[in-house]
């Protein structure tokens, strides 16, 4: 049996704005998974979701509808569990002056940590 890091079943997220009605969606039933020990990227052209999916799993942001499963723990059951099993690092250097290492390490790292235990 293969254990799984990471699972995305069918995760969709619709952004809607109230003044023109209109939807735009910025993930359309994403489906992957990523083996304990593999490792992989998120490649895709400006506006391809990636943002939006790791704002999903870092908890920034709600989806839509579908299913993330991080180290056996379910994003809508266990939301404390999955942001513990991750780690953000943003893109860009926007570190705050008056945030301490500490906060700012807990609060900007992206990795899923390959040795979390349940």
């Amino acid at each position: 049996m293969n254990k799984f890091a990471l699972t995305v079943e069918n995760l969709t997220k619709i952004y809607s704005n109230s003044k023109n009605k209109k939807q735009n969606k910025a993930l359309n039933e994403l489906n992957f998974n990523v083996k304990q020990g593999e490792v992989f990227g998120l490649l895709g052209p400006n506006g391809a979701g990636k943002t939006t999916f790791l704002s999903i799993l870092g908890g920034a942001v709600t989806k839509t509808s579908g299913k993330v499963n991080v180290w056996g723990f379910d994003l809508d059951k266990n939301p404390r569990q999955v942001r513990a099993s991750i780690g953000i690092v943003p893109q860009e250097v926007n570190l705050d002056a008056f945030f301490s290492p500490k906060k700012i390490i807990r609060t900007s790292s992206w990795v899923i940590r390959s040795n979390k235990k349940k």
